[in-house]
């Protein structure tokens, strides 16, 4: 009964830091590293609590897609947060979902893409006919914010990946908590 407990903390507590990864890149375009470390000990944990005969095989398989996703950012085709925040959070799932994850992941990548492209291009319009966004009455942090990152996605710095990241380990957990409430077989 308390690894329940504790299982459902750690679910609680990676949520919440996968939130705050990628809030943190949404405004930095950049994933600390002590917060993909905390994400990867809790995926160890959940592992060790909740599928302790897999526990190794979803070791080897982080560290092998970490060297993998490292080889993609050697050639700057992966962000090295994002390698590593990949890695981090295929231990939060069972080695044989891994798959699914980073499936689900490359889409919430590309939906986040195609937002930020219909976004460039709409700005472009806007600039083209010389209109600048109106933000009046909007709280001066967020105008601030809205600022910067329309001169980051004007200028085609990166799409901050942290939010697909986040975005499809939570679809995963909510996927598994529904299965868990409709009575099949879960491991959140």
């Amino acid at each position: 009964m308390e690894f329940l407990v504790v299982t459902r903390l750690l679910w609680t507590a990676v949520l919440g830091l996968l939130a705050a990864t990628a809030v943190i890149d949404l405004r930095r375009r950049i994933i600390p590293n002590e917060l993909v470390i905390t994400i990867a000990v809790a995926g160890i944990a959940i592992a060790a609590l909740s599928r302790p005969s897999t526990l190794l095989v979803g070791v080897l398989a982080a560290f092998a897609l970490m060297v993998g996703m490292l080889t993609l950012t050697h050639y700057r085709l992966v962000g090295g947060g994002d390698a590593k925040l990949i890695a981090a959070v295929s231990l939060l799932v069972p080695p044989d979902q891994i798959g699914m994850l980073l499936v689900v992941i490359a889409v919430a990548g590309g939906l986040l893409s195609a937002v930020y492209l219909a976004t460039l291009i709409a700005l472009r319009r806007i600039h083209a006919l010389r209109h600048r966004p109106r933000l009046a009455g909007w709280s001066r942090g967020l105008r601030a914010f809205l600022r910067g990152e329309h001169a980051r996605i004007v200028s085609g710095r990166s799409v901050p990946y942290g939010i697909a990241i986040s975005s499809a380990v939570i679809v995963h957990v909510l996927s598994e908590l529904y299965q868990c409430s409709s009575g099949i077989f879960c491991l959140v």
